[in-house]
């Protein structure tokens, strides 16, 4: 085997090997030696079959395997002369060329995680003003938060239903393509119209509906939506009023009240309730500021701060990600043309490369701030986030979990809630976690 390397960029390198026919012919037989183990074929005991016989009906299988097994060992030569251990992804074929000898050449892409200096950037950390609460907003929270422990019962009256009522519904969201969407399903679900619980717009197709009422409507996600697979995508929904609820006798804000809604607390008062609430109204405040206009602006001063190669075949995968997720959302038309038309293919990924280039620099520059600051995400906290969502939006957790591993989306999640823990972290490291109490 001769093997030669080209470092393309900081990022990504070029392997070239070359094997002989002889090598070829001996990774064969290993190859045919450990498909031969597993197969069973009439007149013969597993594990005994000839290895002739093995070639000749697993041809196809044995030189893959072979030819995979080639440019392991490759791959494993030229990284030698490389930074091993610094790679980052999968080794791809690039090329495969059989010669006229017999022999075999091939390119291998290997990419490598970038290095750079992250320096101060906490410097980059944008600040803001300690948040404050106000008496009436602790106020108004309170009653909410006392008027949610009264006891709900089904409304006398046969009248269509209006804003301010409790309604129970069945629900059940569609793709554009007609499939039910797990994220968008619920059964005996409890909703306060009027209070925008749901997603925009939702809570008005109820108005007017009476018990028992079927209606359908369609309704298209916000582009920030939490499950990313269907967020900005059009959804059609149906939804049954099962009954109309009314609260009973509102609740008094006093010591009972506050070992209701504080039952892991021993003898809670007012007092206790009031403290909780303010710090509720704080850490709602913190957050919205944070996701809607912090969070944002600092991963944008993040990955503005910094230049550094891409590892190429990560940021194609990341284009093949995204360019999957919106063919979810196409008509069956445009997909078929796709299919048919390989430059039509390649001007639809395109499309999607600075977004990809993008995301992927963010998600580098976000790991390599999260050693720094050794900020980790347990499995178990993955899990968790998945089952959150799961219970949000009505779907079976365990199912969805499950669909989440199928389609090796939990790196994705992983990563997700890494950036949300070095984001606010930074945020408040460069405020203060202090003021917030303020």
């Amino acid at each position: 085997m001769q093997v030669s390397v080209k470092k393309i960029d900081s990022a990504n390198a070029l392997i070239s090997a070359s094997f002989s026919k002889d090598e070829i012919a001996k990774a064969q037989d290993k190859a045919a030696a450990k498909v031969a183990k597993n197969v069973k074929i009439d007149g013969f005991r597993k594990g005994m079959v000839p290895t002739t016989l093995v070639k000749s009906r697993y041809g196809e299988q044995i030189t893959k395997e072979a030819n995979e097994a080639l440019s392991l060992s490759a791959f494993e030569d030229g990284l030698k002369e490389l930074d091993s251990a610094n790679t980052i992804g999968l080794p791809t074929i690039k090329t495969l060329k059989n010669r006229d000898d017999g022999g075999l050449d091939l390119e291998i892409h290997a990419t490598f995680r970038p290095q750079f200096d992250l320096g101060d950037y906490l410097s980059i950390v944008p600040t803001h003003e300690p948040f404050s609460v106000t008496e009436e907003e602790v106020a108004k929270s309170l009653q909410q938060a006392a008027d949610n422990t009264a006891e709900v019962v089904e409304l006398d009256e046969k009248r269509p239903l209006v804003i301010g009522d409790i309604a129970e519904i069945d629900f059940q969201g569609y793709r554009e393509d007609g499939t039910e969407m797990d994220e968008a399903r619920a059964q005996g679900y409890r909703l306060l119209v009027g209070k925008s619980s749901l997603i925009a717009g939702f809570e008005d197709h109820l108005i007017g509906m009476q018990n028992g009422e079927t209606k359908e409507f369609s309704l298209k996600f916000p582009d920030d939506y939490h499950a990313a697979d269907i967020a900005g995508k059009n959804a059609k929904f149906v939804v049954t009023l099962i009954k109309l609820l009314k609260q009973q006798i509102p609740v008094a804000i006093n010591d009972e009240t506050a070992k209701k809604l504080l039952p892991s607390i021993e003898n809670p008062t007012v007092e206790t309730l009031t403290n909780a609430v303010k710090q509720s109204i704080l850490n709602d405040k913190k957050g919205r500021l944070y996701t809607e206009e912090l969070r944002p602006k600092l991963l944008t001063a993040l990955t503005d701060r910094y230049n550094f190669d891409l590892p190429s075949t990560i940021v194609e995968k990341e284009i093949d990600y995204l360019g999957s997720q919106k063919a979810r959302s196409m008509p069956s038309a445009e997909l078929e043309k796709l299919v048919r038309d390989d430059d039509a293919l390649k001007i639809f990924r395109e499309t999607f490369r600075i977004d990809a280039e993008a995301r992927v620099k963010a998600t580098l520059v976000i790991d390599a701030i999260a050693k720094a600051e050794n900020i980790k995400i347990s499995d178990q906290e993955v899990v968790q986030a998945i089952y959150r969502e799961a219970l949000s939006t009505g779907a079976d957790p365990k199912q969805m979990l499950e669909q989440y591993k199928n389609a090796n989306l939990t790196a994705i999640v992983r990563m997700a809630l890494t950036e949300d823990r070095v984001l606010t972290a930074l945020l408040e490291k460069k405020n203060g976690v202090e003021k917030d109490a303020k």
